[in-house]
């Protein structure tokens, strides 16, 4: 008799643990397929994958997809996976944005015409550069060179004797485009919100956490006030974050400067784009040349 009831207790308690079980299971699969039908809004944090490539030929110029950049030669050392965005917030085209509003979770096409993707040509943003302001950074132009002038890209177009032509139009304006995209989920956690909030603002962190809208950011340097002022009001809007705090990690800054000087080729100064006259010869430009694995134009 005793082991009858001891029998029957057990097999209770593993009917009861059973039904917890299978009830969890249900209500996830509910809240699985309520997410699945949620239609995206303004606001939604979704994770997508998505992959740019020109109508004309088909060739990719841009993905998530590591396996799709290898086979078009994209940048190999870049990190390729799905990302965070804020719908509404610019994180991604104007036009993608728009259509992806009022979608739910699957798979889509966007074909965008020149205005709805990356503009127009316009004839105002070829710019005539002195050859001496690359010659003053040891730079020597040639047709095809990605640069930087004053924090503006261009490629440069022509060189002939004293004069550069730099071409500060995207390098895929007036080009008609296709997005092959895939909404993967809806973000709800807001660790993974405020991630991205810092991802796409280019906040460079090392971890953060979120515990009852209260947030911890580790930073690898410190912010600017501007750009914290930036941060916290769009973290707290988007987030719904109460407090912000931070710390910062112990930097190497000798290492820092090597390795950015690596990279990096500068003269100082301002007046972007201006078509130096034989007077003028008192004005300074900002040039770098753009690393061959971050230009866009050579995947074209």
């Amino acid at each position: 008799m005793l082991f009858l009831l001891v029998k029957t207790k057990h097999l209770y308690k593993y009917f009861c643990s059973f039904f917890i079980t299978f009830s969890c299971v249900l209500d996830e699969k509910k809240r699985g397929a309520k997410l699945e039908s949620k239609k995206i809004k303004k606001g939604d944090f979704i994770e997508l994958e998505y992959t740019g490539k020109l109508k004309e030929d088909g060739s990719v110029f841009d993905t998530t997809k590591k396996e799709v950049a290898m086979a078009s030669n994209l940048n190999k050392e870049a990190d390729y996976r799905p990302i965070i965005v804020c719908v509404g917030e610019g994180h991604v085209l104007g036009a993608l944005e728009k259509g992806l509003e009022c979608k739910t979770i699957g798979k889509y096409d966007f074909n965008l015409e020149p205005e709805e993707a990356f503009g127009k040509k316009s004839a105002k943003l070829l710019k005539l550069i002195p050859m001496k302001v690359f010659k003053q950074q040891d730079i020597m132009p040639y047709m095809g060179l990605d640069v930087n002038v004053d924090g503006m890209y261009g490629i440069v177009r022509n060189v002939s004797g004293g004069r550069v032509i730099v071409d500060f139009n995207h390098p895929l304006s007036g080009r008609e485009i296709i997005y092959e995209v895939e909404v993967l989920k809806f973000v709800t956690s807001d660790k993974e919100k405020l991630e991205s909030v810092l991802q796409l603002l280019g906040v460079h962190y090392n971890s953060a956490s979120v515990k009852e809208k209260n947030a911890m950011v580790v930073l690898e340097h410190e912010m600017s006030n501007e750009q914290k002022i930036m941060f916290e009001e769009k973290a707290k809007k988007l987030v719904g974050l109460k407090d912000i705090k931070y710390v910062t990690k112990k930097h190497d800054h000798k290492h820092d400067h090597d390795h950015n000087h690596e990279h990096t080729e500068t003269i100082s100064g301002k007046d972007t784009g201006v078509t130096e006259s034989e007077d003028s010869g008192t004005q300074k430009q900002e040039v770098s040349v753009v690393p061959e694995d971050k230009s866009l134009s050579k995947k074209q």
